[in-house]
């Protein structure tokens, strides 16, 4: 038990400016119920099972906290940026993750969308990624084709489609744009939903680098 309540107080103060982002009190109240629950033992992970397990008489309460409305997610993002970076540490660092695909149907389940899903390779109907692919590039150079000059990349993406790489130009800093949810933070970590093949990088202003970038510590993933 005690390694469980020690546990259980880790989760809740990595959590608390999560919870404080969140502002809605019913929400901070359920939000690490919901959270407990989906590591708890309980093998089937909907709301059922995990109520019965963590919350025994509050099936309706927990779920109404996962049915409501759509929740402005920017918050956490910021929070999840500077929680990231504080991982990862200095101006030069790089945070490569990998997408967990989890292959599902229906339209109803956040995130869920035709994409393609590694564990199968190829695309899949109803697959939702389970994480974000951030990247810091700080400081990385990169040679541009046409000037043959070395500039800055202030906020970097990995990407190898040329929409990918024009869209990444326009990301603007605490902006999410559209089902790949990309994110440049004002430290210049972004995160892209197009993470895969060559390693490209973009800045945020009128110039943009299409012709590669020193991002040699970061390993080709699976993605889109």
């Amino acid at each position: 038990m005690l390694e469980v309540r020690t546990w259980e107080a880790e989760l809740d103060v990595w959590l608390e400016p999560f919870l404080d982002a969140l502002g809605h009190k019913a929400r901070r109240r359920w939000a690490p119920v919901y959270i407990r629950g989906l590591y708890g033992r309980t093998e089937r992970k909907s709301v059922q099972p995990i109520a019965a397990e963590v919350t025994p008489g509050d099936y309706d309460q927990l779920h109404n906290f996962i049915a409501s409305r759509s929740w402005d997610t920017a918050p956490l993002g910021a929070i999840l940026v500077q929680t990231a970076d504080q991982l990862v540490g200095g101006p030069d660092a790089i945070l490569a993750i990998d997408d967990t695909a989890m292959l599902k149907k229906g339209e109803h389940s956040v995130g869920v969308a035709p994409q393609y899903a590694g564990v199968v390779g190829t695309r899949h109907d109803g697959t939702w990624k389970g994480t974000y692919h951030p990247v810091q590039a700080l400081g990385a150079k990169c040679n541009t084709s046409t000037t043959n000059r070395t500039m800055v990349v202030k906020d970097g993406v990995a990407t190898m489609t040329s929409t990918g790489k024009s869209g990444a130009a326009r990301i603007y800093t605490g902006t999410v744009r559209g089902d790949t949810l990309d994110m440049a933070s004002d430290d210049g970590i972004v995160y892209s939903g197009t993470f895969t093949g060559n390693h490209y990088a973009a800045t945020t202003g009128r110039d943009q680098c299409t012709n590669g970038v020193d991002l040699d510590r970061v390993d080709d993933t699976t993605g889109r």
